[in-house]
């Protein structure tokens, strides 16, 4: 079921997804999500574009992707919940300017990969988190995740990062070596 979405409000919405698209092509320009009950937008399997969009006053996660390749541009994000981006399941993402601005106490992590995906950042800011970029594996049927982060901003952030063993996080080109063991437990405490 190929969509585009053009020039629309998704607003108040308190659904478990205010919008799912499942194994679907699709371009979302022009929107914005605005005070979800819970996440903003969930893709599974899709292949698609984000850009010129906002997401705002999500509950948990604004923007949440399953086995997707997306590529979002110029969104911006504001109080979220649990995660801004969330990246999973052999997911490949390309992000391109964006803003993150979070709410001090909460909202949770700007943007994370996980789960055997990869995701290439470029121009992004984050504040108001507690962490900038998570990159872990999160259920055992997947691996490791990558991030590849050129040109970041962060303020306000607890912490900048937090990578798994086996996961990579580069920054401006730099390997992130400061990695912990079990990360999904230290983020979520199962």
């Amino acid at each position: 079921s190929p969509v585009i979405i053009d020039n629309v409000l998704i607003k108040n919405m308190n659904a478990e997804d205010s919008l799912n698209i499942i194994n679907s092509e699709f371009e979302i320009k022009n929107s914005d999500f605005e005070n979800c009950g819970y996440d903003c937008f969930d893709d599974d399997f899709g292949d698609g574009k984000i850009i010129d969009s906002s997401f705002v006053n999500c509950r948990n996660d604004c923007t949440d992707f399953s086995g997707c390749s997306v590529a979002i541009k110029n969104v911006d994000i504001k109080n979220l919940g649990d995660k801004g981006i969330s990246i999973g399941e052999r997911s490949n993402l390309v992000i391109e300017d964006v803003e993150i601005i979070g709410k001090k106490g909460d909202s949770y992590i700007g943007i994370a990969s996980k789960d055997s995906s990869e995701a290439t950042i470029n121009n992004v800011k984050i504040s108001g988190v507690e962490y900038g970029f998570a990159v872990y594996q999160k259920k055992p049927e997947y691996g490791p995740a990558l991030m590849n982060v050129n040109n970041a901003i962060l303020s306000e952030v607890s912490n900048d990062h937090i990578v798994e063993e086996k996961s990579n996080l580069l920054i401006d080109g730099i390997s992130i070596n400061n990695k912990k063991k079990q990360v999904y437990n230290i983020l979520y405490g199962q």
